[in-house]
């Protein structure tokens, strides 16, 4: 399966990790996402189960705080292969995005709002990397002594 990925923000990204079920990465997996480029990554089906999985990548610019994640299936004897992308933030638990990824035939595009977009090819997926993307910004101690203060003052 082969993941064309246009790169139209300013942040790079590198590999942070995987999780698959099934196949591996032919592409280098220390490659960088370059910011305003295109890159291929290949990952290779195992013989019987195809591949299904997820995969994330991290900013290297803005102190890894801008995240690329992907889960993707093909499955030869499954149907129709699956894939869902986040650009910006990442979302709560990426391997349950797994089950509930879109189907993905040749042609059918997505642009679901979370910072990328992407259309079926012969080959897998392309992706298109949006150039204005959501920086996370985990919750401090702060946060936290705000949001249970409020809780306090609502059961007074």
């Amino acid at each position: 399966m082969i993941i064309e990925i246009i790169n139209e923000s300013e942040f790079s990204f590198q590999r942070d990790g995987d999780w698959l079920k099934a196949g591996e990465f032919k592409s280098d997996k220390a490659a960088l996402i370059p910011a305003k480029s295109q890159t291929n990554v290949e990952i290779s089906p195992s013989a019987v189960e195809g591949v299904s999985g997820v995969a994330w990548w991290v900013d290297v610019n803005a102190g890894r705080s801008v995240y690329l994640s992907m889960a993707l299936t093909k499955m030869p004897r499954l149907g129709k292969p699956t894939f869902l992308c986040f650009a910006g933030l990442p979302p709560a638990n990426l391997k349950t995005q797994l089950s509930s990824a879109a189907k993905l035939e040749s042609g059918d595009a997505f642009t679901p709002g979370t910072g990328c977009e992407w259309v079926g090819t012969d080959e897998g997926v392309r992706v298109r990397i949006l150039p204005e993307l959501d920086e996370f910004a985990p919750p401090t101690a702060a946060d936290l002594c705000v949001k249970e203060k409020k809780r306090r003052t609502q059961k007074i």
